[in-house]
């Protein structure tokens, strides 16, 4: 269903752009296209939906104030999935119905993405996601497979117990966290263990849980926190956000070229998609078939009472003290 808590939210966003857009044309409007976000925002994981749907927010703000897009004014709607596969599908099949959505970013999670990937092939629409485990025409992943991941997370911590079910639910997650015993050593596991939800669940028994990802903290990305200063507190320390952030530069710039060459198409901006080469808050943002180029990887370690600490970071392997 359409996302009904952020609506004031978002109309107010639409508006501000629309302003900046086309305040200073006269008698003219600005032909509009869509970028569609997918996500939960209600349920158990809607911090998930709540921590991404800012940065996309500002994304488009920073466009708008930048001059706009190719020409055109570009609004986001959003579709709460509740991380639910079978609603994962029905707001695929909604979204796609418009025929102004030009590029989807979703759904932030294994299972949704992987039930919903179908429809934006079928569709034409292409697809930004995070999912590490989802292939297939039109989509563009923004961090590294899982192979990659775990290959990484063996390198990181080799005598680590590895739990690597990217399909798992968090309280299946933290169940298996909290069935281990007090010395079995460390274990390891996939992106969903940052969540709020895996710590409030696993509790005491953070202790040698450590998961890998490719979303970094503030702190770990590639040129610090320096340039993120100006970001509202409500997601400056949400890793999603960042990647979030990014995703939508990305679908952004590939309207705006796109755009260069006519009415940007949905196959038009697949097209830039796969051409992309610029640099994110995430890291330089390219692609090979799908798979963004030199995606960073990255190990954190849950420090109870449940503090994050970096193991490991991207490019090679490097370990820090507690912050």
């Amino acid at each position: 269903m359409p996302v009904s808590r952020i609506a004031v939210a978002m109309a107010v966003a639409t508006a501000l752009i629309w302003f900046v857009a086309v305040g200073c044309v006269p008698g003219g409007t600005v032909p509009v296209v869509r970028i569609g976000l997918v996500a939960p925002f209600e349920g158990r994981y809607r911090e998930i939906g709540y921590d991404v749907i800012p940065a996309i927010r500002m994304a488009l703000y920073d466009a708008a104030v930048g001059g706009g897009v190719g020409g055109y004014m570009v609004e986001l709607v959003a579709f709460d999935d509740g991380g639910d596969p079978d609603s994962a599908v029905e707001q695929a099949h909604k979204v796609t119905r418009d025929p102004t959505v030009l590029v989807v970013i979703g759904h932030w999670m294994e299972p949704t993405t992987r039930a919903a990937s179908g429809i934006y092939a079928e569709e034409g629409v292409p697809l930004i996601t995070d999912s590490a485990t989802v292939t297939g025409d039109s989509i563009f992943r923004m961090v590294a497979n899982s192979e990659r991941l775990r290959a990484f997370a063996m390198r990181c911590l080799p005598d680590a117990e590895f739990h690597m079910d990217f399909g798992e639910s968090v309280t299946e997650a933290a169940g298996y966290v909290c069935s281990l015993s007090g010395d079995s050593g460390p274990v390891i596991g996939p992106p969903l263990w940052a969540t709020d939800q895996f710590r409030a669940l696993a509790g005491d028994s953070l202790r040698g849980v450590y998961y890998v990802t490719g979303h970094a903290m503030p702190d770990d990305l590639p040129g610090g926190i320096g340039p993120m200063l100006r970001i509202s507190a409500e997601w400056s320390e949400s890793p999603l956000a960042y990647t979030a952030y990014d995703s939508a530069i990305l679908a952004l710039d590939a309207i705006a070229r796109a755009a260069s060459s006519g009415y940007p198409t949905r196959r038009a901006v697949e097209a830039a998609l796969r051409d992309a080469d610029l640099e994110g808050l995430t890291g330089h943002i390219a692609f090979d078939g799908g798979e963004r180029v030199s995606a960073p990887v990255y190990v954190y370690g849950w420090d109870f009472p449940g503090r994050l600490r970096l193991v490991c970071g991207p490019d090679h392997l490097r370990r820090r003290t507690e912050r």
